[in-house]
């Protein structure tokens, strides 16, 4: 059995808190570290704030094309990769609520090279939410209320394969999911084949979680 990936591979993600584990499948190495928060339903907005602004690219918003970085795939998405997705109500009168939803998909855009993969943002909202309302300032706009939400994104690095040559392939994962009272984030990383180096998006993947900080936010 080849040995779990040690402090020399991979700095930046054994710093976290977490476990490795081996797929019987692929035979790879997998890491997995979560952190949960009890956060009242009244900071949820604030919350969701702070996580959309740390983690989501800002040209993702603008409609704009990244590298590497996407949302993650759902089974039964037409729109491309789910990166953000907020449930809500938004006040219609004196004491009116109507429920709102708003979504941020990256639908593929293109290759670069054989190493590189580019998605570009695309936002969905429900026709109540006013056109002059930023997506990327949900959590904090007033009248609105955040019942739940989720952040997934996905990294991508260039990996070899036998039939494909090299291909641009998901290898770190984040997902966070809020709802009242308790939001929860994972992050999952896995280490491809021989690659015992610590690439970019692992870094940054493991960066961005580490980061994550919302105890301020705590009852």
């Amino acid at each position: 059995m080849s040995p779990v990936p040690t402090e020399n591979s991979l700095n930046k993600v054994n710093q976290l808190e977490g476990e490795w584990s081996r797929s019987w499948l692929s035979g790879r190495w997998q890491f997995e570290s979560t952190r949960n928060w009890g956060i009242p339903s009244e900071r949820m907005g604030s919350a969701l704030d702070q996580l959309v602004s740390q983690l989501i690219p800002a040209p993702l918003w603008k409609g704009e094309s990244i590298e590497d970085v996407a949302g993650i795939t759902e089974a039964d998405s037409l729109e491309g990769p789910l990166c953000l997705q907020v449930e809500g109500k938004i006040k219609s009168g004196d004491n009116e609520w109507e429920d709102f939803s708003l979504q941020l998909h990256t639908p593929f855009n293109s290759f670069r090279g054989p190493h590189h993969i580019c998605h570009s943002g695309r936002e969905l909202r429900s026709k109540n939410l006013p056109s002059f309302l930023k997506g990327s300032k949900i959590g904090r706009a007033i009248p609105l209320r955040i019942d739940s939400f989720e952040i997934t994104l996905s990294y991508y690095e260039s990996k070899h394969t036998v039939f494909l040559g090299y291909n641009p392939t998901s290898i770190a994962e984040i997902l966070i999911k809020g709802t009242p009272k308790k939001i929860i984030a994972k992050l999952s990383v896995e280490q491809l084949g021989d690659n015992k180096l610590e690439t970019l998006n692992k870094c940054l993947a493991a960066q961005n979680f580490k980061r994550l900080d919302l105890f301020h936010l705590q009852s």
